[in-house]
């Protein structure tokens, strides 16, 4: 019967267009620096519709793999790192690979939610640590 569940589970995955999975934290071995980063928009205390960008950046001696964004405690959005930022290349040298991006841009669907809400993102390193770069407080209006 398990096995039927997971087969028929697995058929609505490939109807509605498949899965992609997303990076797995690795195992930590040693210590590993947390990453730093920012958000820049939305700013804290916007008021923002159901659909709006968040924008930022993140740093890591490892590189950063990807940011998750949330919406209080619900994930909502994975960005990979694919902007250039000389702005961050310049203030962090030390810690950056100068030349590399370092900026996260993704859309956001908030869905029905309204109200006010925390904003949340994280930055996923390469070797697999999870670091909470940034919080805003922010209104989602329909």
């Amino acid at each position: 019967m398990r096995l039927a569940a997971a087969i028929g589970m697995l058929a609505l995955l490939l109807a509605a267009g498949g899965c992609r999975e997303e990076p797995r934290p690795k195992r930590q071995v040693g210590s590993n620096p947390g990453s730093m980063g920012f958000i820049d928009a939305p700013k804290p205390e916007a008021i923002v519709g159901p659909i709006f960008s968040v924008a930022g950046w993140a740093i890591d001696e490892s590189a950063v793999e990807l940011v998750r964004v949330y919406i209080d405690d619900a994930i909502v959005a994975t960005a990979p790192i694919t902007v250039m930022r000389p702005d961050v290349d310049q203030a962090f040298a030390a810690r950056t690979q100068v030349g590399t991006p370092h900026g996260f841009s993704v859309v956001v669907d908030a869905g029905t939610r309204a109200g006010f809400h925390t904003l949340r993102v994280e930055a996923l390193d390469r070797r697999g640590a999870l670091t909470q770069i940034g919080t805003a407080n922010i209104r989602i209006e329909p």
